[in-house]
Parts: C-alpha cells; structure tokens; sequence
C-alpha cells in the first residue's frame, strides 16, 4: 500500500485488508478524520501519517515510531494490548495528541515520555501502572483532570511540571512519594487531598500553583522537602491542613506571597529555616511561648511585616531571621532571649525602636546592620556582649546608628557598666531607666 491515500479527507473508518503486508511511506499523509486499526503483521514506511488531523490510530507499540505522525495535529492514539510494560524516554514528547489510551501492561511511563504534549486533554492510563517517571507529561498544558490508577506508587520528579490547565488531580492511595516539583507550575490546582499512604513530598512538589488555595496532607506523611509551596500565591495558613511536625520543615511557606498573618500553633516548639521568607504580603506575626528558636532567615525579606509579637520563651534567633523587613518600625525582645545572631534584624530600613530583655547576653556580628535605630531599651543588668569579629568595623559602619542622637536606656545600676563597653561606640546617650 503506497500513498494513494494521500491527502483524503472522508475515509472515516479504514479497515486494513487481511492481505496488505505493508505500508508506504506517507500513505495516509495529510488525511482527515481517519480511523484505522494497524495489525501486527504490517510493515510500516516512514512518515506513514504525515500532517494528519484529527486521526484515531491503533497500533501494536512496537510498530510505533514517533516519525510516523510528524506535523499531527488532534492526534488520538491507542496503543494495542501485546505486552508492552513501558512507554519509552520521550515516545510522545512533543506530539499533537489530543487523547491517549494505554494498555493494562504498562507498569511504566519513561522520562519526558508525554513531555511537551500541549493538546494533549484526554489520557487513560494503564490499571497495573506503578510509576510516572521524570518529566513525564511536563508542558502538557491542555490537560485539566487526572486521574490516576489504583497501583501507582510513584509520581515522579517534575512529572506534570507546568501543566497549567490541570484543576482537578485524583491521587490514589497506593502512592508513596511525591518526587520534587511533581506539580511545580500547576496554576489551575485549587483543592488538593493527599491521601493517607503517602509517606514523602519532596522539595517544591506544589511550588508556583498560583491558584491552590487548598491541600489536605495525612499523618502518613513522615518527610516533607524544602520549598513544597514556594510561589503558592493564594495560599494561606487557614487552607492547610497538615500534621504539626511539618511545621518545622525548612522553607516549609517560603514565598507564599497570600499569607498576611501568622499565629504558630501549639505544639510547634521550633520555627525552621526560611520557613516563611519571601511571604511579602505577611503583615503580622504571634510567636506564642512555647516556640523556643527561631531558625535563620525565618522572616527575611517579608517586606509588609509590622506587628511582631514574641511572647516569653524564645531562647534563640537565628542570623538573618529578619533580615529585610522593610516596614518594622519597632520589636521587642523577650526576656527569655539569651543569643541573638549574625544580621537577625539587619537591613530593616524603618527599624527605629528597639527593646532587648533582661535575658540577652550576646549579639552576634551585625544584628542591626542597616537599620537606624534611634531609641533602644536594654533590660540586661550585664551589658550584653557584641562580636568582635574580623569584620568587625565593617560592622560598626553598617548600624547605621546616629552615634550623636540615639539613645540607649539601660537599667538606672547599670549606667556605668553600658558607658565602659562596647556599647559606648554607638551610643553616646546612654540613660538610666
């Protein structure tokens, strides 16, 4: 069978005669609204479907070559039940698929083997289906609702990256992990379940679902990765419903730009690394008594922060945890605050008021480094220490404290004590209270 099929627009459904043992190339090139079964006893030529539109094919997998349907358009695929475990590295990538049925014995779909399908909407996967691996359906941004096989165990690294039309995700209980930035890119996921029998979300799974305003995450879940909402932009602390001890994931929130307000719930005793950097609209912050750390860079860069609140029982603020918050006009430190680290409240170019409790007893290199306090009380009877680092006149330079016009009000016994340390470098008012 040559091409003298070429370029047909009415032939439907096409039946292959029993006696046809092969077929040319470009046979069926540039036909329309086809409909063809391919037996497995056919030889196939090159660029057999070539430009075709709105075509139905069935075909044994090892008969498929992606050049067989170069320049398709609204492409429909089944592939023949013949024993096929795995769709291969990059089969469909790149095709115009608009649906796709696979056989039950796949347990399989190879690295970025849908990637970059952009009219792919319809897809039905294999019952026995144990993983999606790396890139899988990345890019396939006509896709809306997956559904995913009882069997699956496995979604794997960036496997629906950027698949921008997906609303609605089915996940069944059989899956164990979550791999890194499986759903980054998501922009129409609104309301997500994990179900109970996943035990890790890796680093960024939902980063930059712009529209999730919901997630639901079990107790089974025991590891969660670095960054699992970043850029999540309407997400806010009441549409997250998900074990306490996730809390203390670094960069758990980093970048969820919709959260304005945050009270830490009990049972939370350490609030982690970068957990909530970057949450620019984030207005007010309860830090209750029963958190005792603050971990770096916690709040850096929250740039609308204001209203800080930080009851008793906070021991430690990690270097950077403020760093960058532009509006903080005033903070005060808690009595139970003994160590402050490197650059905590530095760059706070509206930071004017400052109370330290009568727990601190050191400040590391640069705490208020590029803020310009003007009034600061310290209720520690022992001046507190301050680093005396290599950097340390870089340092001095940085506080931009007004050496003339600040004010250090320290406890009325003390007075002497603050005027004979280092504390005399950058305040020349020194006050009994």
């Amino acid at each position: 069978m040559s091409n003298e099929y070429s370029g047909c627009n009415s032939l439907g459904t096409f039946e292959i005669p029993k006696h046809i043992t092969s077929i040319g190339d470009g046979a069926f090139g540039r036909c329309s609204n086809l409909s063809i079964v391919i037996p497995e006893h056919i030889e196939l030529g090159h660029s057999v479907f070539h430009t075709c539109n709105n075509i139905s094919v069935t075909i044994p997998s090892e008969l498929y070559e992606k050049t067989l349907f170069g320049d398709c358009s609204n492409l429909h695929i089944t592939l023949a039940d013949n024993g096929v475990t795995t769709i291969d590295e990059g089969a469909f990538s790149d095709l115009g698929l608009a649906s796709f049925v696979m056989p039950n014995s796949v347990t399989s779909i190879g690295n970025g083997a849908f990637n970059d399908c952009s009219s792919l909407s319809d897809i039905t996967f294999s019952e026995n289906l144990s993983s999606i691996n790396f890139m899988a359906f990345e890019g396939c941004t006509s896709l809306t609702k997956v559904t995913l096989p009882e069997k699956l165990s496995l979604i794997g690294e960036a496997a629906f990256r950027n698949c921008s039309g997906l609303s609605d995700i089915l996940i069944p209980n059989s899956v164990k992990t979550i791999d890194r930035w499986a759903f980054d890119g998501c922009k129409s996921l609104v309301n997500v379940t994990i179900p109970d029998g996943v035990t890790s979300i890796k680093d960024g799974a939902f980063a930059n679902c712009t529209g999730l305003s919901q997630i639901t995450i079990p107790n089974s879940v025991t590891s969660m990765g670095r960054s699992v909402f970043e850029g999540c932009s309407n997400l806010t602390l009441e549409g997250i419903d998900m074990p306490l001890r996730l809390w203390e994931t670094p960069l758990i929130f980093y970048g969820c730009t919709g959260i304005k307000s945050v009270t830490i719930p009990k049972g939370v005793t350490s609030i982690s690394d970068n957990a909530f950097s970057r949450c620019t609209e984030l207005t007010t912050l309860v830090i209750p008594e029963y958190v005792t750390s603050i971990g770096y860079g916690a709040f850096a860069s929250c740039t609308h922060l204001t209203d800080i609140t930080m009851d008793e029982g906070v021991k430690r603020i990690e270097g950077a945890a403020f760093d960058g918050c532009d509006r903080l006009s005033s903070i005060i430190i808690p009595n139970s605050v003994t160590t402050m680290e490197m650059a905590a409240f530095a760059g706070c170019p509206n930071l004017i008021d400052v109370t330290l409790g009568s727990g601190i007893s050191y400040l590391n290199e640069g705490v208020f480094g590029n803020s310009p306090i003007a009034r600061m009380r310290c209720y520690a009877l022992v001046p507190p220490g301050i680093c005396r680092g290599a950097n340390l006149a870089l340092s001095l330079n940085e506080y931009k404290i007004d050496y003339e016009t600040a004010v250090l009000y320290v406890p009325s016994a003390s007075v002497a004590a603050y005027a004979n340390s280092d504390w005399a470098k950058y305040f020349k008012n020194i006050v009994g209270m």
